[in-house]
């Protein structure tokens, strides 16, 4: 399901990669990365608020660190954008280390 959802969304088709994603994130073994997807969409529309809350599930229903990572990211980046910069660099700092630009990430946030 989770597959179909990310075909859907290059696609465009955003309620059809929402439907897929909530679906595939009624699987412990998918739910993260689902909840991460989603939070995507949303945060792309506008609707940072339920971009926010779908990351934060995601971190807690992450069963490995690189899931547990990718959400914190995600956060730290919504968050930084929103201009809220402790949060973003809390979430950042929970990142594991070399994991995509966020050492460049929260140097600007520090700075």
């Amino acid at each position: 399901r989770f597959d179909l959802g990310m075909a859907y969304r290059e696609m465009g088709l955003v309620d059809d990669a929402t439907k897929e994603f909530e679906a595939a994130a009624g699987d412990p073994r998918w739910q993260a990365r689902a909840l991460v997807m989603m939070a995507d969409m949303l945060a792309h529309q506008g609707k940072t608020t339920d971009a926010i809350a779908k990351l934060e599930q995601a971190a807690e229903a992450a069963r490995t660190g690189d899931e547990r990572s990718e959400a914190n990211y995600e956060l730290g980046v919504l968050y930084g954008n929103l201009g809220e910069l402790d949060k973003a660099i809390a979430r950042l700092e929970a990142v594991a280390a070399g994991y995509r630009d966020v050492d460049a990430r929260l140097l600007e946030f520090r700075a």
